[in-house]
C-alpha cells in the first residue's frame, strides 16, 4: 500500500514548492491535495476553476480537493477525522511572534493537533538532492526517550525503511528535569551544583545505554534545538524528525517549544509526531 498523504496547497499550482518537494521525496506516495478557500468567495470559484487542469497535472492517482472554510487549520484537521492519511506534508510560512500570537499558523495547528505525523516545509527550501538523484533520504532524529519521540522512530522505520537515520541526543546541563531516570533525585530533579553534575554523568550513561537499545546514536550536550539546527544546516540532512511536544498552550506561546522553534528556523522540512501516530491513521493496533 502507498503512502497516504494529505498535501495542503494555498494556491492550485503544479509548481508549488511544498508538491514539489513531496514528489521527489515521496515518489511512490498517492496524495490529496487540499485547497482551503473561504466560503461564498471569489477565490472559492476560481479554486473550484482551476481544479480540471491541476488533476490533469497530477495525474489519476492523485485526489485534488477544495474545501470551504474560514479557518484552515480547523478544515484540515476536520479532513483527517474523516479520512484515513498516513501523513501531513506541507508548506510553513514564518511569521513574526505578535502575529503567530494573534492570527496562529496553519502550519503549527497542523502540527499541535493533527492526529497522524506532519512534514511542515520552509517554502524558501530547495527540494532534497538525494531525492531527486535517486538516493536514500538522509534523516536526523532528535530523539529525548519520551513517547513521542518513539512514535517518530517508528513511523520513519515503517515508512522509510531505506532512509539513512542518524539518531541524537542532546544532554541539558543546566535542565532541572532529565528526561531519564537517575538516582540522585525521584524522575531526575537537581537541586545543586554537585547534584547536577552527578545527575548529567548518570544522564550520559543512561542515554548512551538507550541509545545502543534503539540501534545506536550521537549523545552530545547543548541546548536540543540548536544542536539540531546546527547539524542540519551544514547540508547533510534531507529531513529533520522530532516527538511532538506536549507544553501546553501558555507555555507554547511565552516559552516556545524545541518542536515550533525548529518548524520555524529549519532549512530542511521537519516532521513531528505525537505519541499515538507511529501507525496508519494515528491509532496503535487493538
Amino acid at each position: 500500500m502507498p503512502l497516504k498523504v494529505l498535501l495542503p496547497l494555498d494556491a492550485l499550482d503544479a509548481d508549488h514548492p511544498a508538491l514539489v518537494s513531496a514528489r521527489q521525496s515521496l515518489p511512490d506516495a498517492a496524495f490529496v491535495l487540499v485547497h482551503v478557500a473561504p466560503p461564498a468567495s471569489p477565490q472559492a470559484a476560481l479554486a473550484e476553476a482551476q481544479l480540471a487542469r491541476l488533476r490533469a497535472q497530477v495525474g489519476s492517482r492523485h485526489q485534488v480537493v477544495v474545501l470551504q472554510s474560514p479557518s484552515v487549520g480547523g478544515a484540515l484537521i476536520e479532513y483527517l477525522t474523516q479520512h484515513s492519511q498516513d501523513l501531513v506534508w506541507m508548506g510553513a510560512t514564518r511569521k513574526g511572534q505578535l502575529e503567530r500570537f494573534l492570527l496562529g499558523s496553519a502550519a503549527e495547528r497542523m502540527q499541535r493537533d493533527s492526529p497522524v505525523p506532519v512534514v511542515t516545509v520552509p517554502m524558501a527550501a530547495a527540494p532534497p538532492p538525494t531525492s531527486v538523484a535517486g538516493a536514500p533520504l538522509r534523516i536526523l532524529h532528535l530523539h529525548d526517550f519520551s513517547e513521542a519521540s518513539e512514535a517518530a522512530r517508528v513511523f520513519l522505520q515503517t515508512h522509510f525503511p531505506a532512509a539513512q537515520v542518524d539518531l541524537v541526543h542532546v544532554i541539558q546541563p543546566s535542565a532541572l528535569v532529565a528526561p531519564v531516570r537517575t538516582s540522585v533525585m525521584p524522575g531526575g530533579r537537581a537541586s545543586s551544583l554537585t547534584l547536577l553534575r552527578r545527575r548529567n554523568r548518570e544522564w550520559r550513561l543512561e542515554a548512551k545505554r538507550r541509545m545502543a537499545l534503539l540501534g545506536g546514536g550521537r549523545v552530545c550536550e547543548g541546548e536540543p534545538a540548536q544542536v539540531a539546527l546546527t547539524l542540519v544546516r551544514g547540508g547533510q540532512y534531507d529531513l529533520l524528525a522530532v516527538g511532538k511536544s506536549t507544553k501546553g498552550w501558555l507555555d507554547r506561546q511565552f516559552l516556545g517549544s524545541t518542536s515550533q522553534q525548529l518548524l520555524r528556523q529549519s532549512p530542511v522540512p521537519v516532521l513531528t509526531a505525537g505519541p499515538h501516530e507511529a501507525h496508519p491513521g494515528g491509532r496503535p493496533p487493538t
